[in-house]
């Protein structure tokens, strides 16, 4: 069979035996192996092989046709291109300048000579190119899922995983700065990078941690998957930032387990790609935990991004928000998806979600499906959606003030994705996503 090893034709990703062969054969012969590896990546590629790519015939997909928009497949590239340090601190704008560790994957791959890490006993980070000598904790995290099985972002990120981070805080630690997991896509190619995390929080222990997507050249395929294990008592901010190039394809999922009394606090800032698909499974393993999500959607020309959200509240006494903010201009789309599962037992349950979006064009489009599915009787939860056009009062005023008509937009919308990013307690890095916003504003 001739085929061009870096293009598999999205036939590749459908039931034909041949074409799961040809994915095999690539990764047995470029990506890490080890026996509890291996056989997460066979079962990815069975699953592949069985079901394909979701399209919009998939319920939880109906607004995201993955197999549409995903119409070539690209192997893993696994080799770093020649990236200046400097290249990748113009990518990450002011966050490449937040204090603390910074974890580099280029094109899929760590790299040392970019990352910058701090001896700290509190801390212990291995990657997962060391899959050989994986510790049974970064085994026991990795195997942690609250997706259904054969999730599609899940085995396509298994099928091809090539590297990842995983983190490991001590019980009872306070970690001042952020870790900052920078992930880079280089060189003149399209590239395909799938990323694999685990961060296991010790009980008490506090820390946070920013993922950053950017592009340096040309187009991407991203797949990331993170897997957050969160004992008693431990606080975990974790913010994404996907600002890669307009011509790049984002799938992400965020796996997570609370245990009683845990904090997690969950940020995406999303003014990049072509198509991102952002998805949370959360789960409750422990009393009195709190989950909190927020997003921001900055999208213009014909962007689409898609936030999903799996909330199972399967313990008494627990809190969930979500809370999704979208700015849309010219051909726009974006997309709000959270179902809260209630479960018997998991009374005294609070969960609320809400979802906005601003209009900047009448093209524009905002899809939003917020679902409560509730089993239990002594709860509080509900939803709502938001749909409108800058308000024409509060533009009235500021031009009254002297204020020129774009400063006056700018402001009112900088304004309403402030809601989201003033939730971050660390200074600096709010700050810098707040440049973040304004260098969209001013493009």
């Amino acid at each position: 069979m001739n085929a061009d090893p870096r293009k598999i034709e999205t036939a590749a990703l459908a039931p034909t035996g041949v074409a799961a062969q040809l994915i095999a054969r690539q990764a047995e012969a470029k990506l890490p192996s080890a026996p509890w590896l291996d056989g997460m990546r066979r079962a990815a590629l069975e699953t592949l092989a069985e079901r394909g790519l979701p399209s919009r015939r998939v319920e939880e997909w109906k607004y995201t046709d993955l197999r549409a928009a995903m119409t070539m497949a690209h192997s893993p590239a696994l080799t770093p291109a020649p990236v200046a340090r400097v290249e990748i601190d113009a990518g990450l704008g002011d966050l490449a300048t937040l204090p603390g560790r910074q974890i580099v994957f280029v094109n899929g791959a760590y790299s040392g000579a970019h990352s910058r890490l701090i001896d700290d006993t509190r801390v212990e980070i291995v990657t997962l190119k060391d899959a050989a000598n994986a510790p049974g904790w970064l085994i026991a995290a990795l195997s942690a899922s609250n997706a259904a099985p054969g999730e599609a972002v899940a085995a396509l990120n298994a099928a091809f995983m090539s590297d990842g981070a995983a983190i490991r805080i001590a019980p009872g630690a306070a970690i001042a700065d952020p870790i900052h997991i920078i992930h880079v896509s280089a060189g003149a190619d399209t590239v395909a990078n799938a990323t694999r995390h685990a961060f296991v929080i010790g009980a008490g222990a506090e820390v946070a941690v920013l993922e950053s997507f950017v592009s340096l050249g040309g187009a991407a395929q991203t797949t990331s998957v993170t897997h957050v294990l969160a004992a008693e008592d431990a606080k975990l901010t974790h913010l994404k930032f996907a600002g890669e190039s307009t011509s790049a394809q984002h799938l992400g999922n965020w796996d997570v387990r609370l245990g009683a009394r845990a904090s997690y606090l969950a940020i995406q800032f999303a003014p990049g790609g072509a198509l991102t698909r952002s998805q949370l499974f959360l789960r409750y393993d422990g009393e009195g935990a709190r989950g909190h999500f927020l997003g921001a959607q900055l999208l213009r020309g014909r962007q689409h991004c898609d936030m999903t959200m799996v909330i199972d509240h399967a313990v008494p006494g627990c809190e969930s928000r979500e809370h999704v903010k979208a700015v849309l201009a010219d051909n726009a789309r974006g997309v709000f998806q959270a179902k809260v599962l209630v479960r018997q037992d998991a009374q005294q349950t609070d969960g609320r979600q809400m979802a906005q979006a601003l209009m900047l064009s009448d093209d524009a489009e905002f899809d939003a499906k917020p679902e409560l599915e509730i089993y239990a009787d002594d709860v509080k939860c509900n939803h709502g959606a938001t749909v409108g056009e800058l308000d024409e009062d509060m533009l009235f005023y500021l031009r009254s003030r002297g204020i020129g008509e774009a400063e006056a937009k700018a402001l009112l919308i900088e304004a309403f994705v402030g809601e989201v990013l003033d939730k971050i307690e660390n200074e600096t890095l709010r700050d810098a996503l707040t440049a973040k916003t304004q260098a969209w504003l001013a493009a």
